[in-house]
């Protein structure tokens, strides 16, 4: 796993992003953290990190 992809699975379990509801403060502080690591990530992670905003927001809606 990359150092930026590590540092990204933490914040997501971080007490900032709990929750992860769309519209909720932790969905929002998580998708700004995916947003905000996506582009330090390789192609094929930055691909994936993109894909895992959705899966979040579809499941927790």
């Amino acid at each position: 796993m990359t150092t930026e992809m590590r540092k990204l699975v933490e914040e997501l379990c971080s007490p900032a992003c709990a929750g992860r509801k769309p519209g909720t403060k932790g969905g929002d502080a998580a998708r700004a953290a995916v947003c905000d690591t996506s582009g330090a990530l390789p192609d094929p992670l930055r691909n994936h990190a993109s894909r895992l905003v959705g899966m979040l927001e579809s499941k927790l809606a």
